[in-house]
């Protein structure tokens, strides 16, 4: 081997390794940034009714914010916040929940059925 190509495969293989190591940081820092992101999330369903919504229909929050995209959150926060059967939501959220109780008023009604029946509701 010449210590041309020597020099090449050394570079070569720092560049590599600097590529590997970056990558490593990158992955432990967005995996933060993305837990951050889910805890804000959480701060935003506590001030509306669709916390205790998914409390009432038997789905762990912390199981829902792990396992839906974050976009289906806020797109699903947003449902609640702009619903126009809030005094409806309020009045079925003050009773006790029954295999009876008709959720259809909600505008998420139809995605926390799916989210049940995926078993994201197993409690930890």
């Amino acid at each position: 081997m010449s210590t041309l190509t020597t020099i090449f495969a050394v570079l070569l293989a720092l560049i590599l390794g600097l590529v590997v190591l970056l990558s490593g940081f990158a992955i432990i820092y967005f995996l933060g940034a993305g837990q951050e992101y889910r805890q804000t999330l959480m701060v935003m369903l506590k001030k509306l009714p669709i916390k205790r919504m998914l409390e009432k229909r038997g789905i762990n929050i912390d199981n829902y914010l792990q396992e839906q995209s974050a976009l289906d959150v806020r797109e699903q926060i947003r449902n609640c916040n702009n619903c126009t059967t809030k005094e409806e939501c309020e009045d079925n959220l003050s009773k006790e929940a029954t295999p009876e109780t008709d959720y259809s008023f909600c505008p998420n009604d139809e995605t926390f059925k799916r989210i049940k029946s995926s078993g994201s509701d197993i409690k930890p």
